[in-house]
Order: structure tokens, then C-alpha cells, then sequence
């Protein structure tokens, strides 16, 4: 069984800037103030690219 993960994103002061869950296989490539960009690959090896908003709660 495959599950998400829960990534925690903190500023270079260490604040918090809030959390997102991503799918798995996920490569990370750009974390900014407000977002996440992912880069992953499907079960049919289908590319895919996300962007996810940080849960500032």
C-alpha cells in the first residue's frame, strides 16, 4: 500500500509557512511562500506536473 506524505515547509527564519500532502512518488521541485510544485510519474509512467497551495492552518 502507497500513501501520501505530509511535508511541514518552514522559511530560512524557520517560521512556519504551513503544510501540504502529496501524492507518493512525488519529487519536489519548488517550494515557495504559498506553494508546492511536484513533479511524478503515474502507474502508466504518464509525467505529470502539480502545484499545491500550502495549508496554513
Amino acid at each position: 500500500v502507497t500513501q501520501s506524505s505530509v511535508w511541514t515547509v518552514f522559511d530560512p527564519d524557520g517560521r512556519l509557512l504551513g503544510r501540504v500532502e502529496t501524492p507518493p512518488g512525488l519529487r519536489v521541485l519548488q517550494i515557495g511562500a504559498d506553494f508546492m510544485v511536484g513533479h511524478r510519474n503515474d502507474e502508466l509512467d504518464v509525467e505529470h506536473i502539480q502545484v499545491w497551495g500550502l495549508d496554513r492552518n
